[in-house]
């Protein structure tokens, strides 16, 4: 352990919280027109609102996310002036696992649209039990490269839980 691989990891997830920037931008307004939408019960509207800002955040998700996947050596080269593989491999690895939860977003803002909270709270208590459950191995062996594949592994997880109870929540709506 070392201060070394708290700044691997926090340099990646500052490069990551980037794509979260760009898919917040997209995200945020969203809230406030669903919100609008089901108070007006125009909910063929907010359907089509969902399915086109699902399409944009994942265009726009997967083209930042691609980027910094595919130059992840030279984004880090530019940054930090030298070569760091492992800053790399963390970037890679924790690009994967940042798609998926960036497109719970405009599932997120549905509800927060219609003013309930609680499947996304049960996913962070999901997420945050899982992460740590897959974390403490990591922690005991002392293998870095362990917990950035528990983080990453419970972020698709809970996110693909979240999804898929987010879309049974809407078919039986």
């Amino acid at each position: 352990w070392s201060p070394a691989l708290v700044g691997v990891y926090e340099l990646a997830e500052k490069l990551l919280s980037l794509s979260r920037a760009l898919s917040g931008a997209l995200i945020d307004p969203l809230m406030p027109a669903f919100s609008n939408l089901h108070a007006g019960k125009d909910n063929e509207r907010a359907h089509s609102l969902f399915v086109h800002a699902s399409k944009l955040v994942a265009m726009t998700g997967m083209a930042a996310l691609s980027g910094l996947f595919v130059f992840a050596d030279r984004i880090i080269m530019a940054w930090t002036g030298q070569p760091e593989p492992l800053a790399a491999w963390t970037i890679r690895i924790m690009a994967l696992g940042h798609f998926i939860w960036i497109m719970t977003g405009p599932s997120s803002s549905v509800l927060r649209g219609r003013g309930t909270l609680r499947l996304e709270l049960t996913n962070a208590i999901v997420r945050t039990v899982l992460a740590a459950a897959l974390i403490v191995p990591g922690v005991i062996a002392r293998r870095y490269d362990w917990i950035v594949l528990a983080i990453v592994v419970s972020r698709i997880a809970s996110s693909l839980w979240f999804l898929l109870q987010f879309t049974r929540q809407e078919d039986h709506g």
